[in-house]
């Protein structure tokens, strides 16, 4: 039988066994890949110059936004899992990784 993933917040609006929900342990090598790259990205090119993003300093925004697709679009990436996978840890930006 294929098991559903739940996606979101599916698990708390309908029943649902704990191996329905899709937790950070069920991501792919690619995905981890993913994750390491973001986080890294974010303490090299972020974190450093997060004020000047607060005072919405557009032009950066476009430059970081430039560098960041230079590198999620290179072809190790370019797959639908990497991108979903961006899209997940980029949300998570400001939750300590370790």
């Amino acid at each position: 039988k294929h098991k559903t993933k739940l996606k979101g917040g599916e698990f708390i609006l309908k029943e649902s066994l704990s191996d329905e929900i899709f937790t950070p342990e069920d991501f792919s090598e690619e995905q981890l890949m993913m994750k390491e790259t973001i986080v890294d990205f974010m303490d090299r090119e972020i974190w450093p110059d997060k004020m000047k993003y607060e005072e919405k300093n557009y032009d950066l925004t476009v430059l970081i936004s430039a560098k960041a697709l230079n590198i999620f679009m290179t072809p190790q990436y370019r797959s639908s899992e990497s991108v979903t996978a961006f899209l997940i840890f980029s949300s998570f930006k400001s939750v300590p990784v370790k």
